[in-house]
């Protein structure tokens, strides 16, 4: 009876284990959902915007995106705090490796941070790059 127990129990924590695995090898996030807005780069929308073109942010130390990118839009959107940059792969863009830039407040309704703005860049090579923006809808 016990062994019967066992075996139950490790097929259980296995099939766990192989979901999660599956889940961390599809990783990255997939805006599908979300209402982006555009952002013109070679014309500097936002000034400065078009010094990036054709870089990777996400290359070596990832401090393009981090440091560099992620201060220039927390500059121009008057971010102050709670201002998150992290280089990840969307579903959406065909896996394609973005800097993700996201405001997460504390939201006291929800108790917990959710993001109220959210911004990525990317190059296609060494003169296309694109950003875009979006403001996802969170309950007050």
């Amino acid at each position: 009876m016990n062994l019967m127990r066992a075996r139950q129990f490790l097929f259980t924590c296995f099939t766990v284990y192989m979901i999660q695995l599956f889940h961390f090898s599809y990783g990255g996030e997939d805006s599908t959902g979300t209402k982006w807005i555009n952002l013109d780069v070679p014309g500097d929308e936002w000034k400065g915007i078009k010094n990036f073109t054709g870089k990777n942010l996400c290359a070596g130390d990832q401090s393009l995106c981090k440091v560099n990118f992620s201060a220039l839009v927390s500059n121009f959107m008057k971010i102050k705090a709670d201002f998150y940059a992290n280089c990840e792969t969307d579903a959406n863009l065909r896996q394609a490796v973005v800097c993700w830039l996201r405001h997460k407040p504390y939201n006291n309704h929800e108790m917990a941070r959710k993001t109220i703005f959210e911004c990525q860049f990317w190059s296609d090579n060494p003169t296309t790059s694109h950003a875009r923006h979006a403001y996802p809808n969170v309950p007050p």
